[in-house]
């Protein structure tokens, strides 16, 4: 009997050798009894494993939420939120003589215009901003393009003479509407003060230069005659300037920005009109939508 439980012992023994030099090395422990397999799983190195694995997540959130905040802080300096430029503008314009501090002399009575008439289209399509201190100083550019017209009080034509232009009174005709139009490709350099580094919040301040090149310029005029409404466009330069600088100033809140621009040139050649050579334009007017 001694020696039948000897020889289980050893068998057993040598069963149990065998199954160790099967462990794998992915930590689990095959023991072969008979057409029977025992898997042991090593539960130390499980919970290493899943302890690391749960770490490697905690670590992934929080890179998510460190991005997350960085992406927010981006949109927060997005200077998208700062269109000063960018967007659609309405205005007025006025008439003034830049040798007489802006304001026109009986000379200049046949080139009077009435100003709420006179409006000013600004369709500012483009706006890149440098930001000098976090949005709170930022330096403006971009493109736009200018319309603006002037209506005549007095019923007058323009008339080209000896390479000069001069505003005619027609006392033959009664215009409904005497207009010159005058359309210019433009490009700002603006330097801005915000009061808050959030577009929406706060005071902000503008004030630079735009510079223009003329692209059309027409006199558009409608009247009555023999019963009949007669619209009439006269193309032509006009002798006006080709190029345009002026000075402006924006201030605003929110969305709201309202502006005020006054030439720095005049708006015909100097020489080549009466009196005319020496007319500025002043600008006032409110932005309607932002881009």
């Amino acid at each position: 009997m001694k020696n039948i439980i000897l020889l289980i012992v050893l068998l057993f023994s040598v069963t149990i050798a065998n199954a160790q030099k099967e462990k794998s090395d992915s930590d689990t422990t095959k023991i072969k009894l008979g057409d029977k397999t025992i898997i042991i799983v090593d539960k130390n190195d499980k919970t290493e494993d899943t302890i690391s694995v749960k770490e490697e997540i905690k670590d992934e959130e929080i890179t998510i939420k460190q991005n997350e905040k960085k992406t927010k802080a981006k949109k927060y300096y997005n200077s998208r939120n700062y269109s000063r430029w960018a967007g659609l503008y309405l205005g007025i314009n006025q008439f003034g003589d830049i040798r007489d501090g802006g304001e026109l002399t009986a000379n200049f009575k046949n080139w009077e215009i009435n100003p709420w008439k006179s409006r000013i289209w600004n369709i500012n399509f483009m706006e890149i901003n440098l930001s000098i201190v976090k949005k709170h100083i930022l330096l403006t550019t971009g493109f736009g393009l200018e319309y603006k017209n002037f209506s005549f009080k007095n019923n007058i034509d323009l008339v080209e003479e000896n390479g000069q232009v001069n505003p005619v009174v027609n006392n033959s005709l009664k215009y409904k509407k005497d207009k010159l139009h005058v359309s210019y490709f433009q490009m700002p350099i603006l330097l801005e003060f915000n009061t808050s580094s959030r577009a929406r919040k706060g005071f902000y301040l503008a004030a630079g230069f735009v510079g223009g090149l003329k692209m059309y310029s027409k006199l558009y005029q409608k009247y009555d005659l023999d019963d009949n409404t007669i619209k009439k466009r006269t193309k032509s330069d006009f002798n006006l300037n080709p190029y345009q600088l002026y000075g402006t100033l924006r201030i605003g809140i929110n969305r709201l920005t309202l502006y005020g621009n006054f030439d720095l040139m005049p708006l015909f050649k100097e020489g080549e009109s009466t009196l005319g050579d020496n007319l500025m334009v002043v600008s006032a007017g409110v932005k309607l939508i932002g881009f």
